[in-house]
């Protein structure tokens, strides 16, 4: 096979990966919505709280299936793609195989205990949905490597053909569980069955455009190299599963189902508002690492100022957003059942700017290879995260995981961006910090003129509160263009870097 017809890494503009990695990120962000969507508002939030529950406790042992395998080889795929090529497919083999037999005997040690697991939240009824998480864990493991992997080699475009089917069917087999009334085990076997469907497609693809064997390195040599970068890394994952899954099965064990499924709807709009930054950092991580590894510093410190001022406008924008309109917003797309959910986004709306910013730092500091460095700071602040959680829900409830992000979050951006700073020599000057503070302003702003119209005529929970998010949206475009915080040109550069 030629070249052309293999699955190197694939060099292109940052611009163009951002478009494919864009698409990509909104992929599970638009069918997550329509899968909440129609689970609330067609199940209720009992249904919902369970498969919530249940999908925070199967990500909870993804903490120790995954080992960090993922992201090891999603770097080491960047290097390999443009040093080794004749080595991917033994470093999918190594890493495969050290994650499938991990993946497995957590999920068989899941299944066997799960009548115990249930006991300790004092509910018979999560008996099913754990066991039904083991093969969960399955799936997600190896469809989430496969996934690692083509990204690491920059392929954004097969993989969002491949997601595309994935959560397509997803979405199909939970609207046919749920239409048919077959309850929470029911809609997570659908997830199962989406999935296998997702693997199947990946490991015929990787089986036949991988380049052939060709003087391959060392198994030892990979194998020692992949431990050193992914086991740092398998501790930051947990870290990070603790800001965002463990909040809801503490919020379980002190609180009701039904808070859960509060919660759990806030903090799924919380990701739809952060899809952007997401897709951002999906195109950082093969950009960053393949331009450190050939000491393109300067580029890369462009880069991440570039992020780094987007991620900051996309922020602002939805917290801005959520922080007035919130209610109306989700009481009309969920139901009136959920407008406690719209209260949570006041301060889901200082998540969404902290994230929106932090997510930089996991992507840069992996292509410096600083993921020890990475797994500390994470480990750090989601011990701190724990402890909040533990002093604040049984005294605040939901409001108080939400607390406890927000502090934990400041934490990481100050530390971690420190770190990136260093490593990539990027200068904070007066214009960055004018920037910043104009994007602010500018958000500011739309957020006090939204909340005075709705004050005098209040946004109904009906099809014209979309009229009045566009509304807001062009108000916060327009003086972001009018305080020049992005310009065509701004964007511009960044696509040629």
């Amino acid at each position: 096979m030629s070249r052309s017809n293999n699955w190197s890494f694939l060099n292109t503009s940052v611009e163009r990966s951002f478009f494919w990695s864009l698409a990509l990120t909104a992929l599970p962000v638009a069918s997550s919505f329509v899968v909440s969507w129609v689970i609330a508002r067609f199940a209720g939030d009992t249904v919902w709280g369970t498969v919530s529950w249940t999908m925070a406790f199967a990500t909870a042992l993804l903490i120790v299936a995954k080992l960090g395998l993922g992201l090891g080889a999603s770097r080491l795929a960047s290097e390999y793609g443009n040093q080794h090529t004749g080595s991917l497919r033994a470093l999918l083999s190594t890493a495969a195989w050290m994650r499938v037999v991990i993946t497995l005997a957590v999920a068989a040690l899941t299944f066997a205990f799960a009548r115990t697991i249930a006991g300790w939240f004092h509910s018979e009824a999560l008996l099913w949905p754990i066991r039904v998480s083991a093969a969960i864990v399955v799936c997600a493991s190896i469809y989430e490597f496969q996934e690692h992997f083509l990204v690491g080699l920059n392929r954004h475009h097969t993989v969002s053909q491949v997601r595309s089917a994935h959560l397509l069917s997803r979405v199909v087999l939970t609207t046919i569980v749920v239409t048919a009334g077959l309850g929470a085990t029911a809609v997570l076997t659908s997830y199962v069955a989406a999935w296998i469907i997702g693997i199947a497609i990946f490991a015929l693809l990787l089986h036949r455009f991988l380049p052939p064997v060709s003087d391959p390195l060392p198994v030892p040599q990979i194998r020692r190299r992949l431990l050193a970068i992914s086991l740092p890394l398998a501790v930051s994952s947990a870290s990070v599963t603790i800001y965002t899954q463990m909040d809801k099965l503490m919020i379980g064990y002190f609180d009701t189902v039904e808070e859960v499924g509060q919660y759990a709807i806030a903090r799924a709009v919380t990701e739809v508002s952060l899809f952007p930054a997401f897709a951002l950092v999906m195109t950082l991580r093969p950009a960053l690492a393949s331009r450190f590894a050939s000491g393109e510093v300067d580029t890369g410190a462009a880069l991440i100022r570039g992020s780094l001022r987007l991620s900051l406008v996309g922020g602002v924008l939805f917290a801005s957003l959520f922080g007035v309109l919130a209610v109306p917003l989700l009481t009309f797309v969920y139901s009136d059942t959920f407008a406690y959910a719209g209260e949570l986004m006041a301060l889901f709306a200082w998540v969404i700017v902290l994230r929106s910013m932090s997510a930089l730092v996991l992507p840069a500091l992996v292509a410096a290879e600083r993921t020890r460095f990475y797994a500390w700071l994470t480990a750090g602040t989601a011990a701190l995260n724990f402890v909040l959680n533990i002093v604040l829900i049984p005294r605040m409830h939901a409001r108080g995981a939400i607390v406890a992000t927000i502090v934990s979050y400041t934490v990481l951006l100050l530390f971690g961006l420190a770190q990136v700073f260093g490593i990539f020599k990027v200068q904070v000057g007066r214009r960055a910090v004018s920037l910043a503070l104009r994007t602010v302003l500018a958000g500011a702003i739309a957020a006090a003129v939204t909340w005075g119209i709705n004050a005098r005529f209040p946004a109904p929970a009906d099809w014209s509160v979309v009229g009045w998010a566009l509304g807001h949206v062009a108000l916060y475009s327009v003086l972001v263009l009018a305080f020049r915080v992005v310009g065509k040109r701004d964007l511009s550069a960044l696509g040629r870097t």
